[in-house]
């Protein structure tokens, strides 16, 4: 897995796109920095199913209105999936994947 937090477009933000190589997905999280006690930190969350996002550019759309990823940050979460695949999952992850599709 990997994870690398990118300028967030408002103050106030943290945006992290990653690889998760268990889920076999590219993902982006944005969260406040600082929710009121009411309201929850996540503010946007892709990436969190089984090969929900295949390719690191197609964060680039629903990333907007928060962050620009740029032509170096897909490089960088390119190479992080092809350092990442020969690293199977484990067992209990292969398990878990297993359920997850089959609860698809």
């Amino acid at each position: 897995m990997s994870r690398h937090d990118i300028p967030a477009l408002h103050p106030g933000l943290t945006v992290t796109v990653g690889w998760d190589n268990p889920l076999q997905t590219f993902f982006t999280q944005v969260s406040r920095d600082n929710p009121p006690d009411d309201e929850h930190s996540v503010l946007f969350w892709i990436g969190g199913e089984w090969q929900a996002v295949i390719y690191p550019q197609d964060l680039i759309i629903p990333l907007a209105p928060y962050a620009i990823l740029t032509d170096d940050m897909i490089d960088l979460l390119r190479a992080d999936r092809a350092a990442n695949l020969d690293r199977g999952p484990t067992a209990l992850q292969r398990r878990a994947q297993e359920f997850i599709r089959k609860c698809q």
